[in-house]
């Protein structure tokens, strides 16, 4: 396989619009993106009073050792974190729909 040449015998070309490009624009909806934007910020500072909630505000502060955070609060704000924007975007999708 390694050094083969392949030899092409016909190339086809398709044009449309009589030699021109067709131009067709991408359908944006800034209306949906500003309420995705919005439902993200809002679900991050959802996620974070339920993150506080639970303790996950002592994640950043300095600490002896891992043993002084808690399993629950360090998995609840990675949780947060990636779940907030993914569920905004989704939420920009289905209003440009």
């Amino acid at each position: 396989m390694a050094g083969e040449r392949v030899r092409v015998e016909e190339v086809t070309t398709v044009s449309y619009g009589g030699g021109r490009e067709m131009f067709s624009p991408w359908p944006l909806s800034w209306s949906a993106v500003w309420v995705g934007t919005l439902s993200a910020v809002a679900l991050a500072l959802l996620f974070g009073l339920v993150a506080i909630a639970v303790g996950a505000h002592r994640v950043g502060q300095p600490f002896g050792t891992w043993r002084e955070v808690s399993f629950l609060a360090l998995a609840f704000s990675v949780f947060g974190s990636f779940l907030a924007f993914p569920l905004g975007g989704w939420v920009a999708a289905k209003g440009s729909l």
